[in-house]
């Protein structure tokens, strides 16, 4: 369970994180528009803008307070779920092979490693992956993985 409730935080955090970067976007786009000549298309995409980055803002309120509260829940009642451990035990052995097939699948190119890999932002994943290449010496590798992840965050 505390498993679960650790994968919500982090989908949650990301969401968040991508909606900052969304509204950056917006507001270089709201920068673009008002260093242009006035027109008057440009204050109905000026509002446009501006609304969505409010409602932006607005789901990440609400993202965050879910992961205080999720966060808080755990802290008050996590001692409840260690019993729960030893049976999702079995479970992390599936997970574990199921890490390595991905692991096995990206260092072999069959799987890109982008933002859109399933463990892109996994920073143990991401750790393994760079040690790989580092004991193999493809140091052009790596620093592409570092350029990727410098450019991506």
């Amino acid at each position: 369970m505390q498993k679960l409730a650790h994968k919500i935080l982090k989908i949650l955090k990301e969401h968040v994180r991508e909606n900052i970067r969304e509204i950056e976007y917006n507001q270089d786009e709201i920068n673009r528009m008002l260093s242009d000549p006035a027109s008057s298309t440009r204050q109905k995409e000026l509002e446009l803008k501006y609304s969505l980055n409010q409602d932006l803002l607005k789901e990440n309120e609400d993202f965050i307070k879910m992961q205080l509260e999720i966060t808080g829940f755990l802290e008050k009642y996590g001692h409840l779920f260690q019993k729960d451990e030893v049976s999702e035990n079995t479970g992390k052995d599936f997970a574990e092979n199921d890490k390595m097939n991905v692991f096995t699948q990206t260092i072999s190119g069959m799987l890109k490693f982008d933002p859109q890999h399933p463990h892109y932002n996994n920073p143990k994943f991401f750790t393994e992956l760079l040690k790989y290449y580092q004991e193999r010496e493809d140091y052009e590798k790596c620093q592409e993985l570092l350029k990727l992840k410098k450019i991506n965050n």
